[in-house]
């Protein structure tokens, strides 16, 4: 089946139908010069064929997706401006059909990443949920987070997020999409981006619900003045038209540069507090009163986040074998699981439900106790996006088949997709794989 031609405000689009839905990738949403916020795009006249990936954002390797998801980050196509979104449609979608709108956001530190990535697979939330699903790109690392063209702090990659939230706002109904119910979720870095658009001002009609997935809140709450202080230094010398070569190099640079004790050394970077589109630390409660009743938000962890990044150590893995020494595993990842991500969390969740927002607190605990990686960061992504671009190798099967993993993703899908229809979770959970429950004010 080929897929309709959609026209809308920003352009007329073709794309390409397999396993059931309809997909319109690489839609370019904006523009942007270097350290410049981002400016709309609108294509010029004619159909747009829109069947390749997004390209990356400028970003350099990432030991931690090549493990788990078999991607290498400096083999895949990049861009400076780097401002685009896919959007996938059920492949039926009737002419007169507005769906649920859910809108992907990715992990990666704020340095790595892409809405395209084959670990990021909407086929099965899209058909499965009947639902639309978009995905967007944005700057990351050095280029995202640092600096202004004048040299002050900047959030450039918050302001795309926010311009591709307007253009899914102005466009998603020529797609089959309702622009009066849209649900951001992210993982990570991307369920902090989604708590940036929380937070930040004029944004509350873009989105009615969120979803966020291990956000690494205590790494963001955490004192982050003096390792942003010298990241800005560092970027100063870079020259401002340095090509893409330095520019990484740079970011590699800064990235092993950090000597934080406390937790913002897991996050080297990120949005600043204080700097337009967000508000200071002491205004975000603020903030999250004008917008909580309005957005019900789903939130939670899982059990064993940190073993996600010592698994990769062999010789610690191995001790993990052994009753004598296991404490010793347990202990390296129990500390950064709670501090980074449980504990903040669960407080920020709690708050939320104080000042009248719907609030559904969530724990993911599938596999936790098969092996020492278990139930790991990211490890819910295996189940809400499908297997079937992860690598064979990828410890994430956790020696399940990818059937196996599939259809046991398909409940806990049913919950993703369910909260993005109706603002509700209507169980408290599923045997063996996750427990949530709502949180009273």
């Amino acid at each position: 089946m080929e897929p309709r031609v959609v026209t809308s405000s920003a352009g007329t689009f073709s794309g390409v139908s397999e396993d059931g839905v309809s997909q319109y990738k690489g839609i370019r949403y904006a523009v942007s010069e270097r350290f410049c916020p981002p400016v709309l795009y609108v294509y010029p006249e004619g159909v747009h064929s829109m069947v390749n990936d997004s390209p990356y954002a400028v970003q350099t390797a990432a030991r931690l997706e090549t493990h788990f998801n078999g991607i290498d980050y400096t083999k895949v196509p990049q861009e400076e401006s780097c401002q685009y979104l896919s959007v996938t449609v059920p492949e039926d979608l009737s002419e007169d059909e507005k769906l649920p709108v859910m809108v992907w956001f990715h992990g990666g530190s704020y340095r790595n990443g892409g809405c395209d990535a084959s670990c990021y697979n909407r086929t099965l939330l899209t058909k499965e949920g009947r639902i639309v699903c978009v995905g967007i790109n944005s700057r990351l690392g050095v280029l995202g987070f640092v600096r202004d063209r004048e040299g002050n702090y900047a959030n450039s990659g918050i302001l795309d997020i926010i311009e591709g939230l307007r253009w899914v706002k102005s466009n998603i109904a020529a797609f089959g999409g309702d622009e009066n119910d849209i649900t951001l979720f992210g993982h990570s870095s991307g369920a902090d981006s989604v708590r940036s658009v929380m937070l930040a001002e004029g944004t509350e009609d873009l989105y009615n619900k969120v979803i966020l997935q291990s956000d690494p809140i205590g790494s963001m709450e955490a004192d982050r003045s003096d390792m942003d202080r010298r990241i800005l230094e560092e970027m100063m010398e870079m020259p401002i038209d340095a090509d893409l070569d330095t520019v990484r190099q740079v970011q590699t640079s800064i990235i092993s540069h950090v000597v934080e004790k406390n937790c913002a050394r897991h996050l080297a970077f990120g949005p600043h507090y204080g700097v337009y589109p967000l508000p200071e630390r002491k205004d975000h409660e603020r903030r999250l009163r004008e917008i909580a009743k309005d957005h019900p938000m789903f939130i939670g962890s899982t059990t064993r986040e940190s073993s996600a990044y010592i698994y990769p150590h062999r010789k610690v893995m191995f001790m993990d074998r052994f009753p004598l020494t296991r404490w010793y595993v347990e202990g390296k990842l129990r500390k950064p699981t709670e501090e980074v991500f449980v504990e903040p969390i669960h407080e920020f969740a709690k708050q939320y439900a104080s000042i009248g927002g719907t609030t559904y607190y969530y724990r993911f605990y599938w596999r936790e106790k098969h092996s020492a990686v278990g139930a790991c960061h990211g490890s819910e992504n295996a189940l809400l996006f499908g297997t079937k671009d992860l690598p064979t190798s990828s410890d994430l099967f956790q020696e399940m088949t990818r059937e196996e993993v599939d259809m046991i993703g398909k409940d806990l899908r049913a919950i993703w997709t369910g909260f993005a229809k109706t603002g509700e979770v209507a169980c408290d959970g599923i045997d063996g794989l996750i427990r949530i429950e709502k949180l009273e004010p």
